[in-house]
C-alpha cells in the first residue's frame, strides 16, 4: 500500500515538470527519465483519472482547462507531502513537532527564559506549550497525556510507582529576608518570624529543622512566587527559597542572603524531572530535557557570587 502511495507522488511530480517546462524533454531531464518513461507516465496517469491534461502537437505543448486546474492541485499536494516529510525529519532529530510540559513555579523562574531562549535559537520548529502550575496540578496532567513531562523539586508529590523521575541538578537553598531585616545571620534569628516557601519541599533540610526547632516559626505555604516575593520584601517574613531565583533582587540589595556559620546552614534541593512510565517520550521532550539540565549546570558556578551579591556576613 505505501509503495502504491509513492508511485502517485511520483507519477504527479512527472506531471508537474511536464506542465511547467511544456516540453517533455526538458521535463524527462528534469526528473531523471527518459523521454519515451516520462511519456508513458503522463499517458498513465491520464488513464487513472480520464482526463486528458495536455494537448500535444508537433510544435508545442500545452495544458487543457482540466489540466490547468490540475496542476495548481498537485502542486499544492506536493508542497504538502514535502512539508509532512520535513516535519518528520525534524521530529525525528528532536527540532520539529508540538511539546507540551510543566513547570513548577521556582523552577520556571529560574530555569525557564533560557531554556526557551535556546529552543526558539535552535529548535524554532519545535511548538512549546508551557504550563506553570503546582506540582500537584501538574502531575495528574501527567498521567492524562496533556503534558509529556513535568520539572519540580524534589518531594513535592509521592512518588507513584508509575513516575519516571529524573534528576536534573541541584539549587542551593537559603533563607532570604529583606534589607534591613533584623536578623544578619541565621545564627541569631530569636524571634518566631513567619517562615514563607513555595511547598513543603525542602522543609526537612538542616536549616529549616534547625529554625523550627529553635523558635517553632510559623510556616506559610504560598504556591504564588509573586505573592511570596511581595510579602518578603514588606515584612520581617523569613523566604525559604532557591537564591538562584531572587538574583536581580539581590544584587540591588533589596534582599538579602542569612547566612550561617555552620556548614548545616544551608542546604541543597534536587530538581527533578517527572516522566510516565512506559510512556515513549518525543525526541523534542529528550532534548527539552537536556536543555534545563545544561541549564542547571551552568548555574553552577555563580554560586560564588550569589555568596558576594548577598551582602550578608559568613
Amino acid at each position: 500500500m505505501r509503495k502504491a502511495h509513492m508511485m502517485e507522488l511520483r507519477t504527479l511530480r512527472h506531471f508537474v515538470a511536464v506542465a511547467r517546462r511544456l516540453n517533455y524533454s526538458r521535463a524527462a531531464e528534469d526528473v531523471g527519465l527518459s523521454q519515451s518513461a516520462l511519456t508513458r507516465s503522463i499517458q498513465s496517469l491520464e488513464k487513472q483519472t480520464g482526463l486528458r491534461l495536455f494537448d500535444r502537437t508537433r510544435a508545442a505543448v500545452t495544458l487543457t482547462p482540466q489540466g490547468k486546474a490540475a496542476f495548481q492541485a498537485a502542486q499544492q499536494l506536493l508542497a504538502s507531502a514535502e512539508d509532512f516529510a520535513g516535519e518528520l525529519g525534524a521530529m525525528a532529530q528532536g527540532k520539529g513537532g508540538r511539546l507540551s510540559f510543566g513547570v513548577a513555579p521556582v523552577p520556571a523562574r529560574v530555569l525557564l527564559a533560557s531554556v526557551l531562549s535556546e529552543v526558539l535559537h535552535d529548535t524554532p520548529r519545535l511548538e512549546c506549550n508551557v504550563l506553570v502550575r503546582d506540582p500537584g496540578e501538574l502531575w495528574p496532567m501527567l498521567e492524562t497525556g496533556e503534558i509529556e513531562f513535568f520539572i519540580a523539586g524534589e518531594g513535592q508529590i509521592p512518588e507513584p510507582m508509575s513516575a519516571r523521575i529524573e534528576p536534573l541538578g541541584t539549587f542551593p537553598v537559603s533563607i532570604v529576608v529583606r534589607a534591613g531585616h533584623p536578623a544578619t545571620h541565621v545564627e541569631n534569628i530569636d524571634k518566631a518570624y513567619p517562615l514563607l516557601m513555595a511547598n513543603r519541599a525542602g522543609a526537612d533540610n538542616a536549616l529549616i529543622s534547625e529554625l523550627l526547632q529553635k523558635n517553632n516559626h510559623p510556616l506559610h505555604v504560598i504556591e504564588d512566587f509573586t505573592t511570596l516575593l511581595s510579602l518578603v520584601q514588606t515584612t520581617d517574613a523569613l523566604l525559604l527559597v532557591t537564591p538562584l531565583a531572587l538574583q536581580d533582587h539581590l544584587a540591588a540589595g533589596t534582599l538579602r542572603e542569612l547566612r550561617g556559620k555552620k556548614p548545616t546552614a544551608t542546604g541543597l534541593h534536587r530538581v527533578l524531572l517527572y516522566s510516565k512510565s512506559g510512556r515513549t517520550r518525543s525526541k523534542g521532550a529528550n532534548a527539552v530535557r537536556g536543555l534545563f539540565q545544561h541549564a542547571i549546570r551552568n548555574l553552577a558556578e555563580p554560586k560564588k557570587t550569589l555568596a558576594a551579591i548577598s551582602g550578608a556576613p559568613n
